[in-house]
């Protein structure tokens, strides 16, 4: 049998206007997070929480550990005297409005679902951001993916390889077939750690991070696939 396994932000769904490194945008997301709550926030609150975001930011702060769902934004709620959850959802939100969709992502994965190929999806998360903001991003996507899995729900983040290494064991794929599509280094250097192939997809083709193959649209990977 044969698995792929897709990489989410930049890979399946890209976030318009949103940088990797999302602390320019923590001000306005707080602010949205509050709306509603009948609470403000005070510069010093404001700093406070903004502190404990990049203390978890791994774009400034890279980690392998990965934290608990919930664990980050919870806490910065709680600064406020608000719903916990609530500001964590309103929180995500914000960047979530941002989200579409891979334009072949669909299309890609009804040609491997025929071929009876298993796909999943495997992605770190940010700010411990539970699953289920995942498969929100994901919308039409998610019904036909064999299994969604976050770095929180693996407990480590990449390139460490145990993500990829848990859903081959899971689906009994030997290495050699299965295939990790990412756009980033650290998802091609968690896949040959992994044993298994990495795909890097990205629109600049002279991009070299180790990858066993290089692809612009989600659509050519059956051809290295099939």
């Amino acid at each position: 049998m044969t698995l792929v396994i897709f990489d989410l932000g930049e890979t399946l769904v890209s976030y318009s206007g949103i940088a990797l490194n999302w602390s320019k945008h923590y001000s306005a997301a707080i602010s949205q997070a509050l709306e509603g709550s009948g609470k403000s926030a005070t510069p010093h609150d404001m700093e406070r929480a903004m502190s404990i975001l990049e203390a978890f930011n791994t774009r400034l702060n890279p980690r392998v550990i990965e934290v608990n769902e919930g664990e980050v934004l919870q806490r910065a709620g709680k600064l406020f005297g608000v719903d916990e959850v609530a500001f964590e959802r309103q929180f995500f939100a914000y960047f979530q409005r941002k989200a579409t969709i891979e334009p072949t992502a669909l299309e890609t994965l009804l040609t491997l679902k025929a071929a009876h190929v298993h796909t999943a999806v495997l992605s770190d998360v940010p700010y411990g951001m539970p699953r289920e903001f995942m498969i929100d991003d994901l919308g039409p996507l998610a019904p036909h993916f064999d299994a969604i899995v976050s770095s929180c729900d693996i407990g480590t983040r990449k390139p460490h390889p145990r993500g990829i290494l848990t859903l081959i064991n899971q689906f009994k794929c030997a290495p050699e077939k299965a295939y990790y599509i990412g756009n980033e280094e650290k998802d091609m250097i968690c896949a040959a750690e992994a044993g298994i192939n990495p795909v890097l997809i990205s629109p600049v083709t002279t991009r070299n991070y180790g990858q066993a193959h290089s692809i612009q649209t989600l659509s050519e990977i059956a051809h290295h696939v099939l």
